[in-house]
């Protein structure tokens, strides 16, 4: 019940952006599942660039639309990865004229080999602590660069 008035709580639009988020995280899981990485981002960008004029989220800051994605992700079936969030999340952002930067990261601890994935808006952190390239050594780029530039 509480996730009930929580949602009933949101204005319009942020309602509309969660159900969309909502929508989007098993499409990705599906699609990065089939189809992989490649063609997983090209179709994101390509729909997210397509869209972009007539799709603007009016009044709702990136971080508001970051932590809608994070409550969509909380209910799916299943857990939703950092990569697949961060993949919706960049591409509502991107869809909406924002130019972000989906940045990869990696860490070894006690033997491990850890990846982990987060979005960036003018190198701050949206979907994590701020400290997070403390805790991750970063990919040499961004996996998907703001400025649509071909990789």
């Amino acid at each position: 019940m509480p996730k009930l008035r929580h949602f009933i709580g949101l204005n319009r639009a942020e309602k509309a952006l969660f159900l969309r988020a909502l929508l989007m995280l098993p499409v990705v899981d599906a699609e990065l599942r089939v189809r992989g990485w490649r063609r997983c981002h090209s179709r994101l960008a390509t729909w997210a660039k397509r869209r972009a004029k007539s799709s603007r989220h009016p009044g709702i800051p990136p971080e508001r639309v970051a932590w809608l994605v994070e409550r969509a992700a909380r209910n799916v079936p299943w857990p939703a990865t950092c990569l697949r969030r961060s993949l919706v999340l960049w591409a509502l952002l991107e869809r909406a004229g924002v130019a972000t930067d989906l940045r990869l990261g990696f860490r070894k601890t006690d033997e491990v080999f850890e990846a982990h994935a987060w979005v960036e808006l003018n190198g701050i952190p949206l979907n994590d602590r701020r400290d997070v390239r403390t805790r991750y050594q970063m990919a040499g780029q961004a996996l998907a660069p703001g400025d649509w530039a071909e990789t």
